[in-house]
């Protein structure tokens, strides 16, 4: 496990002169020392990633000195159910990582055609992050561009697992 000092503090960018033509969109997502943490999930949101349905669960952490910061879950879906979006519908696989952690989470087994996800807003969750150090090409990235993510989703710290 690092400590905060073995992580560098990310430079802030911003564009110099008033004649840029580019504008950096997005969000900047947080560097944090790979740890677990206490985070309550704040929402969730389907989208197509490279062409593949993806859920991200947004977290933010809400003990210690990272409290307020907020993170990103993100797990594969096998299909979005309408349109993409805040709060959207999905189908996901027998044996995909967030059907596991649901599981996992809940000590229940949890029926295919009524997975929910609201009682996670009610919850406080011990999760585990780790460092994204490669892009989607296996290129390493800068230090200035990495970020921190939600690896597991550990633990129900308070809350009733009620899928």
């Amino acid at each position: 496990m690092r400590t905060d000092t073995a992580i560098a503090k990310k430079p802030t960018l911003c564009v110099v002169g008033q004649d840029a033509a580019g504008e950096l969109v997005g969000q900047d997502w947080p560097l944090l020392p790979d740890a677990e943490y206490i985070a309550r999930v704040k929402h969730w949101e389907t989208r197509h990633i490279f062409r593949s349905p993806r859920l991200f669960l947004h977290v933010e952490i809400v003990d210690g000195r990272h409290s307020g910061a907020t993170l990103f879950a993100a797990f594969a879906l096998r299909e979005i159910v309408g349109k993409p979006g805040h709060r959207g519908r999905f189908k996901i696989a027998r044996r995909s990582k967030l059907l596991l952690a649901l599981t996992r989470l809940t000590g229940q087994r949890i029926r295919g055609d009524r997975i929910s996800l609201n009682w996670l807003t009610r919850s406080l969750l011990r999760i585990r992050t780790r460092t994204v150090t490669h892009d989607h090409a296996q290129t390493e990235l800068p230090m200035a561009l990495r970020y921190s993510c939600v690896a597991d989703l550990v633990a129900i710290e308070a809350g009733a697992p009620t899928p």
